[in-house]
């Protein structure tokens, strides 16, 4: 959970300087913004999915109880 809160906040935080402040790069008029904050809806889920998912998927096994 740390790590998707990190993410979403940097990309949040990266989308605006480079978008809004530097104006280094900008979206294609195709892509989904979220109103509040103007990032990408994309990098967004990306950020909030792959994160658990790779998680999920790298644990270990669980191991049986011992008795």
């Amino acid at each position: 959970m740390v790590a998707t809160l990190i993410g979403l906040a940097y990309t949040v935080f990266s989308e605006w300087l480079n978008v809004d402040l530097r104006q280094s790069w900008n979206y294609a008029a195709a892509m989904p913004r979220l109103p509040p904050w103007g990032t990408g809806l994309a990098p967004f889920l990306q950020w909030l999915l792959l994160p658990p998912l790779v998680m999920l998927t790298a644990r270990p096994p669980a191991r049986p109880f011992a008795r």
